[in-house]
């Protein structure tokens, strides 16, 4: 059966909004499972004593904001995937669901990225992220 189109956009607008608001708890995840990786980059100076306290210590040396850090990448994948759900298993299906798949991989990886991508809490200072975007380093190797 075949959706409408506005049934479609209505399933997307309510997965981007779904996808934005547990974007917090997605970083913070991001986070506590990268912080070993993440404190032997230097960028952490300890480990985070809990879910509270990664929180607290994000909004604390990076803004309320960063806790969206690298939503927009998962967004743009997650969304293009998810448009695609209700083809026809066929080889020209599978071709056309294993495409995006193949595509859009690469923003998920950016997303995760972008979100464990924490500022250098040893030295306090500003602007100092390895990431800027997507398509972007602000260091060099």
């Amino acid at each position: 059966m075949e959706k409408s189109k506005d049934s479609l956009t209505k399933e997307l607008v309510t997965t981007g909004a779904l996808l934005t608001a547990f974007a917090p708890l997605e970083r913070v995840k991001n986070l506590m499972q990268n912080q070993n990786a993440i404190i032997k980059l230097g960028r952490l100076s300890k480990p985070y004593n809990g879910i509270c306290d990664c929180f607290a210590t994000t909004i604390r040396h990076e803004g309320f904001f960063s806790l969206w850090r690298g939503n927009t990448a998962y967004l743009i994948a997650h969304l293009s995937v998810q448009s695609r759900k209700d083809i026809e298993w066929s080889r020209v299906g599978f071709v056309s669901f294993a495409a995006p798949q193949l595509l859009f991989y690469p923003f998920l990886y950016a997303g995760t990225r972008l979100s464990t991508d924490v500022k250098k809490t040893i030295s306090y200072t500003v602007g100092n992220r390895q990431f800027n975007g997507v398509m972007m380093s602000s260091e060099k190797p």
